[in-house]
């Protein structure tokens, strides 16, 4: 049986080879989710997931289950 993170891995890997993350722009030590991939998961989530980008001001849904923040200004 397969530990964990080997796993992982195998599903990690599995996924970037079809393109649903790609190396990070900003540092390619990382990873981010394809753009395209990120467009399809919140059509298909639809109002109950959210997203707040730096200092955006946006209305959200009452039925919101999951939020996202992102900004730069966050430390590693």
């Amino acid at each position: 049986m397969p530990q964990n993170n080997d796993l992982g891995n195998q599903y990690f890997q599995d996924l970037l080879s079809r393109s649903f993350f790609q190396k990070s722009s900003k540092d390619e030590s990382r990873f981010v989710m394809h753009d395209l991939i990120n467009d399809l998961a919140q059509v298909v989530a639809g109002d109950i997931c959210s997203k707040l980008e730096g200092d955006k001001q946006q209305k959200f849904s009452n039925r919101i289950d999951i939020l996202l923040i992102l900004s730069a200004n966050l430390t590693q």
